[in-house]
């Protein structure tokens, strides 16, 4: 009986490490994503990506 109680435990504990190792693999996709979008705009101006065709808009500076 006393080892039907532990295998919950252990499962649950394995679960909050995958869950801990996701939002730290989430995090240093998010940080790459701000860096490659920073070079991007670095290299060839503001715009927007469409992720389908991959093609380039460049936005437009407002006139002041």
């Amino acid at each position: 009986m006393e080892e039907l109680r532990k295998e919950p435990d252990f499962e649950k504990l394995f679960i909050e490490e995958v869950k801990t190792e996701l939002k730290k693999e989430l995090a240093s996709l998010k940080e790459q994503e701000i860096q490659i979008s920073k070079t991007l705009s670095e290299k060839y101006g503001d715009g927007t990506i469409n992720l389908e065709t991959g093609k380039f808009t460049k936005v437009s500076a407002p006139s002041a």
